[in-house]
C-alpha cells in the first residue's frame, strides 16, 4: 500500500508537467498531432528558442517520473510489492519504458532544445551508475532487479541524450525480453522458498530450481551483454558505441563502459548467492506449463532478440535501424579517428568479464571476508547508504513530506478547517434528525409521501 502510494504521488509529479507541456505545445503551435506538432515546430520556432527548451523540459519531466529516472526514480524499488507477472509486463517492458517512447517519438522538438537534450543524457548516464551501484548492495531479489531497470533505462535516456535514437528502441526492445524473464526467474524462486525475497538466505538452487537457474543464467547474460550470444550485446554495445561516435562527451561513453562492469557484478552475484554454494534449504519446486512456456520463449528471444539488427543484405545496413528510418533520424556524423566500433566493443567485452571475475572472488570464494568488511563502521555506513538510494528518500522527507506535516498540524485548527467544521456539524445534525423518521412503519411512510405529494400539488397550483 505504501508503495503504491508513493509510486502514485512520484509519478504524478512528472504526469503534471507533461500536462503543462502539452498545452505550452497546444499554445504555441495550435495542435498536440505528434506529426503536426514536430512540423510546425521546425517552421515557428529558432532552435534554441525559449518555448522549445521550456516544452522539452515539461515532457522530460515527465519520462522522468514514468520511467524512474533521476531525481523521480524512488518510487520502482517499492512498487516491486506487486506480483512478478505483473513486474515483468509493466516494470520491465511496457509501462516504465514510456518515457524512452515519449522522448524519442518527440525527437526533433529535443532537437530544436539541444540543451535539454543534452540534459537527457546526463541524467541517463547519472541514473545508469547510481542504480547499478545501488542494486549491487540490495538483498531483496526483486529490489536487485528493479535498481538495474532504472540502469538499463538510463542506458535509453543516454542514447537518446546523444541522438542515437534508434539504438534506444533497440534496447527497449532487448530489454524487454530479457528483464522479464528474470523476474518470471525471481517470482519462481520466491514461490519455491515459500516467499522468502532475501537472496542472503538462499543458496544452492541450481539442481532444486533448474528452470530458474536456466532463467537467470541466460536473462543475466543478456543483462551483461555477454557478447555474439545473447541480445543485450548487440543494443547496449550499440548505444555505447553510438554515445562515442556521434561527438558527443567521452564522459558518457566512460560512464556507460563502468555501468557495464557493474552490471556483471550485481546480477552475477544475485546468481551466485541464490545458486551457487551450499544448499540452506531443501525445496522442490514444480513449474506450471504456463509459467514454464513464458519462461522458454523468453529466454529463447533473449538470445536471438538481437539478431533483428544484423545486416542481411549487403550494403543495407542494419535492418531494426532501417526499419525506424521512417520515423527516427539517423545518427549524428560519426566522429572520425580514435576509437572503432571493434575497439569499443572488446572494452565492453573486457570489462563484463572482469565483472564476473571480482563477483567470482568477492561472493563465492571470499564472500565471509567480504560480508565482514561490509559489517565494519566505514563499511555499513556505506552500505546503507547505497542500499537506501543514495539518501534520496531521506531528502526527500525533509524537504516536502516533512514540512507539509508541520503545516497540517499548525494549520488544523485555523479558520477555514473551523468553517467546514460548522458545515460538517449542520450536517450531521440533519443527519440525526433525518434519521428519526426511519421508523420501519409502512403507514408513517405512506402518509409522508401522501403529505409530500399534496405540498407538491399545492404549491404548483398556487403559482
Amino acid at each position: 500500500m505504501d508503495g503504491a502510494r508513493k509510486a502514485f504521488l512520484l509519478t504524478r509529479v512528472g504526469d503534471t508537467a507533461m500536462m503543462v507541456g502539452f498545452l505550452l505545445l497546444y499554445t504555441g503551435l495550435g495542435t498536440l498531432n505528434i506529426a503536426g506538432v514536430l512540423a510546425r515546430a521546425q517552421a515557428q520556432w529558432p532552435v534554441g528558442s525559449a518555448s522549445a527548451v521550456a516544452a522539452s523540459l515539461l515532457l522530460l519531466a515527465g519520462a522522468v517520473g514514468k520511467s524512474a529516472q533521476l531525481p523521480l526514480q524512488t518510487w520502482l524499488p517499492d512498487a516491486m510489492a506487486g506480483p512478478t507477472p505483473t513486474s515483468a509486463l509493466i516494470h520491465a517492458a511496457t509501462m516504465v519504458t514510456a518515457g524512452v517512447y515519449l522522448i524519442a517519438r518527440m525527437h526533433t522538438l529535443f532537437e530544436w532544445a539541444p540543451a535539454v537534450q543534452l540534459l537527457v543524457a546526463i541524467v541517463g548516464a547519472a541514473t545508469l551508475l547510481l542504480a547499478g551501484i545501488s542494486a549491487l548492495f540490495q538483498s531483496d531479489i526483486k529490489r536487485i532487479l528493479a535498481y538495474s531497470t532504472m540502469s538499463q533505462i538510463g542506458y535509453m535516456f543516454l542514447a537518446l541524450g546523444v541522438g542515437a535514437w534508434s539504438a534506444a528502441i533497440f534496447h527497449l526492445v532487448t530489454h524487454a525480453f530479457f528483464k522479464a524473464l528474470l523476474f518470471l526467474g525471481a517470482g519462481v524462486v520466491i514461490e519455491a522458498m515459500h516467499d522468502e525475497h532475501d537472496i542472503a538466505k538462499m543458496g544452492g538452487l541450481r539442481r532444486r530450481v533448474p528452470l530458474a537457474f536456466a532463467a537467470f543464467l541466460i536473462g543475466g547474460a543478456a543483462l551483461a551483454g555477454l557478447p555474439i550470444v545473447t541480445s543485450g550485446f548487440y543494443s547496449k554495445d550499440l548505444i555505447l558505441w553510438q554515445s562515442w561516435a556521434t561527438g558527443g562527451s567521452p564522459l558518457f561513453w566512460v560512464a556507460g563502459m563502468i555501468g557495464v562492469l557493474l552490471t556483471s557484478l550485481y546480477i552475477m552475484r544475485l546468481i551466485f548467492y541464490v545458486f551457487a554454494g551450499p544448499e540452506r534449504e531443501r525445496v522442490e519446486q514444480k513449474v506450471h506449463w504456463p509459467m514454464r512456456t513464458a519462461i522458454y520463449l523468453l529466454c529463447f528471444f533473449a538470445i536471438v532478440g538481437g539478431f533483428i539488427n544484423l545486416s542481411y543484405r549487403p550494403r543495407q545496413g542494419p535492418t531494426f535501424t532501417n526499419f525506424l528510418q521512417g520515423v527516427l533520424p539517423a545518427p549524428r556524423a560519426l566522429r572520425e579517428g580514435g576509437l572503432t566500433e571493434l575497439t569499443s566493443g572488446l572494452v565492453s567485452a573486457a570489462l563484463l568479464l572482469v565483472g564476473v571475475w571480482l563477483a567470482y572472488w568477492a561472493f563465492l570464494r571470499k564472500r565471509a571476508t567480504v560480508e565482514g568488511w561490509a559489517e565494519s563502521p566505514p563499511g555499513r555506513s556505506l552500505h546503507d547508504f547505497w542500499k537506501a538510494d543514495w539518501g534520496f528518500d531521506w531528502l526527500y522527507e525533509r524537504l516536502f513530506v516533512f514540512p507539509v506535516l508541520w503545516l497540517a498540524r499548525i494549520g488544523r485548527a485555523d479558520v477555514v478547517d473551523a468553517f467546514f467544521a460548522v458545515v460538517a456539524f449542520i450536517m450531521r445534525y440533519f443527519c440525526r434528525s433525518l434519521s428519526q423518521t426511519q421508523s420501519g412503519r409502512l403507514r408513517s411512510y405512506a402518509a409522508g409521501v401522501a403529505l409530500g405529494a399534496v405540498i407538491l400539488l399545492t404549491l404548483v397550483l398556487w403559482r
